[in-house]
C-alpha cells in the first residue's frame, strides 16, 4: 500500500515553497492536482507521472489520488497555497473515510492570504479573518452567514473609532427591503432568509459593541462606555445657523455648564428645529456646501513652518493667495466628485450597471450619511469616511455621463435601424 501526501506548494513560485514540500515532490512517484497547479511544478519534477482534472472536479481528483496510492505508489496531491486552507486535505480525509489505508499525510504551505498581504506591504498581524467566496465545497448559505457575522463585527469595531454604524445599519435594512420588493415572487422563503441575515448582522454588531463598551467602562475611562453621554449635542451644533452647522464654543459652554446637559441640549435642539422653512433651507444649503464642497486645510497644522516657507518663496501673493487657490481648486474638485457621486447613486438605485447590490449598498450608505449630516454637526473632515463609497459611485456617475454623451452623439435610432444599436 502506498502513501498519499497532500502538499501545499505556496502561492506559485518555487521560492515560496517549503523545503519539506520540495522533498515530498522529489521523492513521490505520482503528482495529482488541478491542471493549473500541476503546470506550476511540472518543469521542476519532469520524471513524475502526472494526473490532472479541471476545475469543479475536486472530488474526482481526490478519488484519483486515493486510488493511485492504493496501488502501492507514493502520491502527492498538490494544492496552491496551504493544503488545508481551502485545499484538498479535508476532502481527502472525508473521502478516505474510516479506512486506515492509504496512509495520508498533510504538508502545510504558505497561504496566498499571507503572501499577498506581504506583497502589498500590509502583512497580516495579530488577529484576522479570511472568508472564501467559493461555494465549490461550502454551501453559499453558510458563506453568506459568515460574511454577515464578520460584517457585524467589523462594523462594531469601526463604530468604536467613529460612531456612524447606524448609517450602515439603516442602509442594510433599506437594501433588504429593496431586494424583497424586487423579488416578490419568491414569497415568504426569501423574506425569512433576509430577516435572518439582518438579525444576525445586527446581533453580532450589538454583541461586539456591548463587549467593547463594557471594557471601556471597566477601565474607568468613563461611565458611558462607547455610548454618547449627550447625543442631543450633535443636533444643537447641526442646527446652529450662525456657525452653519459647525462646532460652537458658545453652545458648548451653554450646554455642558448646565445642571442637566442632556435636557438643555434637547430643549435647544428642539427650539432650533422649529425655525421657518426658508431659514432651514438656507441652513441646509450652507451645510451641504460646507460639508461636501469646501476644503480642509489641516495640512497646514501638521507642518507649522509651511506658512513661513510659502511667504518667503517667490509665489506671488504668498500664503493668502496660495490658500485661496487651494481653497478654490480643492473645493471645486470636492463638489464635482459630490455631484458625480450623486449621479452614480441615482444610477445604482435604479439598478443600472453591473454589481447591482454592491452599488446600491454604497449608494444607500452615502445617502444615509448625507441625510444624517443635514441635521447634525458637520466638519469637512467627516466626509473622508465616505471616500470609499463616493469614488466608486463617482466612477459610475462618470460612466453614466459618458453613455449619455455617446447616445447624444449617435442620435436616437429610428425604427428603420433600431436593430443596429
Amino acid at each position: 500500500m502506498g502513501k498519499l501526501t497532500v502538499v501545499g506548494i505556496g502561492p506559485g513560485n518555487y521560492d515560496n515553497m517549503t523545503v519539506r514540500a520540495d522533498r515530498v515532490l522529489r521523492e513521490c512517484q505520482v503528482i495529482v492536482g488541478y491542471h493549473v497547479y500541476v503546470d506550476l511544478v511540472r518543469e521542476r519534477y519532469p520524471d513524475k507521472e502526472f494526473l490532472t482534472t479541471p476545475m469543479t472536479k475536486e472530488a474526482d481528483r481526490c478519488r484519483m489520488a486515493l486510488d493511485a496510492a492504493r496501488t502501492g505508489k507514493n502520491v502527492a496531491m498538490v494544492c496552491s497555497g496551504d493544503s488545508g486552507i481551502y485545499g484538498m486535505a479535508a476532502l481527502i480525509y472525508q473521502l478516505r473515510g474510516e479506512d486506515a489505508e492509504p496512509e495520508v499525510e498533510v504538508v502545510p504551505g504558505l497561504t496566498a492570504a499571507c503572501s499577498g498581504a506581504a506583497l502589498l506591504g500590509a502583512p497580516l498581524t495579530h488577529d484576522f479573518a479570511v472568508i472564501s467566496l467559493s461555494d465549490r465545497l461550502t454551501p453559499w448559505e453558510k458563506i453568506e452567514a459568515r460574511l454577515t457575522a464578520a460584517a457585524g463585527a467589523v462594523l462594531a469595531i469601526g463604530n468604536a473609532i467613529r460612531p456612524v454604524a447606524v448609517v450602515a445599519l439603516a442602509a442594510a435594512g433599506c437594501l433588504m427591503v429593496l431586494e424583497l420588493l424586487r423579488e416578490r415572487r419568491s414569497g415568504g422563503r426569501r423574506l425569512c432568509a433576509a430577516l435572518v441575515r439582518f438579525a444576525l448582522f445586527a446581533a453580532v454588531y450589538a454583541g461586539v459593541m456591548s463587549g467593547l463598551s463594557g471594557l471601556v467602562r471597566l477601565s474607568g475611562v468613563n461611565e458611558a462606555g462607547l455610548s454618547s453621554s449627550c447625543p442631543e449635542w450633535k443636533f444643537v451644533c447641526g442646527l446652529n445657523e450662525e456657525t452653519g452647522g459647525l462646532y460652537s464654543e458658545e453652545d458648548a459652554a451653554l450646554v455642558f455648564t448646565s445642571e442637566d446637559p442632556r435636557q438643555t441640549a434637547r430643549e435647544l435642539a428642539l427650539e432650533r428645529a422649529q425655525m421657518p422653512p426658508a431659514r432651514l433651507l438656507g441652513l441646509l444649503d450652507s451645510k451641504i456646501k460646507g460639508m461636501w464642497g469646501s476644503v480642509e486645510l489641516t495640512v497646514w497644522m501638521l507642518t507649522p513652518n509651511v506658512m513661513d516657507q510659502v511667504n518667503a518663496s517667490p509665489f506671488p501673493g504668498g500664503t493668502e493667495r496660495l490658500t485661496r487657490w487651494i481653497w478654490l481648486l480643492s473645493g471645486g474638485c470636492y463638489m464635482v466628485n459630490f455631484l458625480l457621486s450623486a449621479l452614480g447613486g441615482v444610477k445604482a438605485l435604479r439598478g443600472e450597471g453591473g454589481k447591482r447590490e454592491t452599488a446600491q449598498m454604497l449608494a444607500l450608505v452615502s445617502l444615509a450619511y448625507f441625510g444624517a449630516h443635514l441635521f447634525i454637526e458637520i466638519q469637512p473632515r467627516y466626509r473622508s469616511l465616505m471616500y470609499a463609497a463616493a469614488f466608486p459611485l463617482a466612477a459610475l456617475g462618470f460612466d453614466g455621463l459618458g453613455g449619455l454623451w455617446e447616445r447624444r452623439k449617435k442620435g436616437r435610432p429610428g425604427p428603420e435601424n433600431i436593430g443596429k444599436y
